[in-house]
């Protein structure tokens, strides 16, 4: 079983430029990462995305192409599955936990 843990985004998103749609990309994946402790989520589709987000498809993928350039997230769809996984990458939440100490 994974241990549940919290990390914290505050300081982070005051130190980057990142956009509304951005932010909320990752604060959803934080919200389930602190909630379950599990750094993905399975989405079908780009917009079951943008409605867990509250976000506009429209501005969904150049926002997820600016987060996956800097390493934050990642996307993996296995050739064949119905279900996308959108997650956190490891070293951005161990820069997150090491920020929160």
């Amino acid at each position: 079983p994974k241990r549940l843990k919290q990390v914290s985004i505050e300081a982070w998103l005051r130190d980057l430029g990142l956009d509304e749609t951005e932010k909320e990309v990752v604060e959803v994946l934080l919200l389930h990462y602190n909630r379950t402790g599990s750094k993905f989520i399975l989405v079908r589709d780009r917009y079951e995305l943008a409605e867990r987000c509250n976000v506009n498809p429209s501005l969904l993928e150049p926002a997820l192409k600016r987060l996956k350039e800097d390493n934050i997230i990642y996307i993996y769809k296995r050739r064949g599955e119905a279900y996308a996984k959108v997650g956190l990458k490891k070293a951005f939440v161990e820069t997150l936990q090491k920020l929160r100490k």
